[in-house]
Parts: C-alpha cells; structure tokens; sequence
C-alpha cells in the first residue's frame, strides 16, 4: 500500500490519528496540536495513556471519535520532570523511565488518576529500556553511562518490600546500541571499543531463572536497532537497508528466519493480529535531491520467511514511531502522537 502524503501537514507539533484503508492505504482521521512532544504510549480498554516531553501523562478516550482528552497528571518525580519513555501498563501499575530514573504510579479505579507506588533510580545502570514479564522487571542499560557495557537488572516488583535487584548481567564489550526483551531471553549489542580485535555481535543472554541471567550465545549480527514482535527477534543491519528476522521459537540463539532488503525500511515495533501487520518507523531517501523522508513503514508479518512491505507515508517532517495497535488503529507517538485506522 502506498500512503499518499497529500494531506499537506505544515510543521507542527500535535496529535494525530490515521485510519489505515486495509493493505492499500491509510487515512487521516484525527489531529490534536499541541506544542509537546508525546515520547511514549501505554493502553488499556478505552484509555490512552500518552507520555509528554515535560514529564505529565495525558489520557484520552479512544473509543469516541474524535478521542476526547480526560484526564491529565504528573508522572515524574519532581516539578521539572522531563520526557516519559517506554510506558508499561502492568495491572494496576502504569510504570516508565523518566531522567534516568524508573517510575510507577498506581491508577485508581476510573483510570484517570494515579498515586505514587515507587521510584527507583538503579545504581549501576544507565537505563535505556524496560520490560515487564510476571512479576519481573526488567531493567536493560549501560553500565555506568550513555558509552558503558550493556547491562540488564531484574527486579521483584512482588518481594513484597517494593522493587528489589534479583539479578544482573554485564557485556564484556565496550559499548551496547541496541537492546530487546523476548521469548525468555534477552538480546543485547556488543560493539568493542574501537580498535579492539573483537567483532560486534548480538550477546543472547536466558532469563529462564531470572535471578541468575546467563550468557547462552551469541549472534553474528551488527545492529542498532532491535525489536520483538509476536515471537520474532526483527532487526535492522547496522549501515545497510536490510531487516532481518529470528525465530524466537526455538531455544538458545535464534536461527534465522528470512529477511528484507530496500527502502523503506523499518523494525517492526506495533503489530496488527488482525491483519498479520507490523509497522514501525522508518524512512527511505526519496525527498527532493535525495533527501531523506521519515514516517511509518508498513511489513506484511503472515510468514517473516518472506517479509514483504506493505505500505508506508514518508515525509520530510517526519511522523512517530508505532507503539500500539486497538482496535485496527495503529497509536504512534513522537513530535507528533498519531493514529491510523486499518479498514477490515
């Protein structure tokens, strides 16, 4: 599907909701603007929780239409928090990152307000990623800064005496790009310091205990981007326009599955059941003069043994990265938070 990019959108920051015409196009449905950034997405029923660049989350009404703002409250922990990242709704908890730290509030019954349940900022870590799998949070980062070691802490969020560290893994390599969580382990980029004799790879480490993570392999694999999506490991080769696919189904290292090359391209990061669909946020170079163009690729996923593209709206303003699909719309968050709906 080809998303034409006549809708003339002027460089603005806001909401925006698309409505998807089946495989073969998408359409624009809402626009909220607003001068914020929306750095992160996290929903539940009919409510749609948007983490904003100033440290507040907003939750709107997505089963009206247009969506209707409800409610609005502070996430961080202090008065000048800044940007909310990877939100998880997890029971009654709705859980992030925000300047380093990671924060929980609890959402009272309507969902439309939250008290504090904990914050956390972890000693060693500098974080870059959450995932929440049972009663185990994972925590995957950095050692000691942005250009350290990956590293991964697992914490008990059921201990009992609040979050407490369980486990940790550390790389031995000089730095860590990219990182996921999937399939019982999780997978971390190893990029030596430069000069060093060791080749980047994909460090594979098993979460089956979560207290003790160990090292189970490693891939052959160059990467700065990684997501997991439906029991498949998709990845984008570092310097090439190529997405690879693994099969998170069998133990251990993943075997290959099929790949994708050409642009546009992008890591699947929001996933359609209905439709079999993965998008996420990618860009080709087919702007004025070779210019790149950003916004939302579009992957048919029925067999990642022969990934296909489906669609995708570029543009040289750029659109936000797929985060959540209900109810065939697809939730998108960045400079500007965005939806399109998928026709059945």
């Amino acid at each position: 599907m080809r998303l034409d990019d006549s809708f003339g959108f002027g460089p603005r920051e806001g909401v925006l909701l698309y409505q998807i015409g089946s495989p073969e196009g998408f359409e624009l449905r809402w626009t909220l603007p607003h001068g914020d950034t929306f750095s992160s997405i996290a929903a539940r029923g009919s409510h749609l929780y948007v983490g904003t660049g100033r440290g507040t989350v907003r939750v709107f009404d997505i089963s009206q239409a247009p969506p209707a703002q409800r409610a609005s409250f502070d996430f961080g922990p202090g008065p000048a928090s800044g940007q909310i990242s990877n939100l998880i709704l997890s029971g009654d908890l709705l859980i992030g990152m925000v300047d380093g730290q990671i924060v929980a509030r609890r959402l009272q019954a309507d969902g439309l307000s939250a008290t504090s349940a904990f914050t956390l900022r972890d000693p060693l870590i500098y974080p870059a990623q959450l995932a929440r799998a049972g009663r185990y949070l994972y925590l995957l980062g950095t050692l000691g800064g942005y250009f350290g070691a990956g590293s991964l802490a697992v914490y008990d969020l059921e201990s009992g005496s609040g979050p407490v560290v369980v486990g940790r893994w550390s790389s031995s390599c000089g730095t860590s790009q990219a990182s996921a969580v999937g399939g019982g382990r999780a997978f971390i980029d190893c990029t030596p310091e430069f000069g060093g004799s060791q080749p980047r790879q994909v460090q594979v480490v098993d979460l089956a205990d979560p207290a003790h993570p160990f090292l189970a392999g490693a891939m052959a694999l160059e990467t700065d981007e990684m997501a997991v999506l439906n029991g498949v490991l998709y990845a984008r080769l570092s310097g090439q326009v190529r997405l690879e696919a693994y099969d998170l189904a069998q133990p251990g290292v993943p075997p290959r599955l099929g790949g994708l090359e050409g642009e546009p391209i992008a890591v699947p990061t929001a996933y359609d059941p209905a439709t079999r669909t993965g998008f996420g946020y990618g860009f080709d170079s087919g702007g004025p003069e070779g210019a790149l163009r950003y916004g939302i690729v579009a992957h048919d996923l029925k067999d990642p043994r022969r990934l296909r593209r489906a669609g995708y709206y570029l543009s040289e303003l750029g659109y936000g990265t797929p985060q959540a699909v209900i109810a065939g719309r697809v939730y998108c968050s960045g400079r500007r938070l965005g939806a399109f709906e998928l026709e059945r």
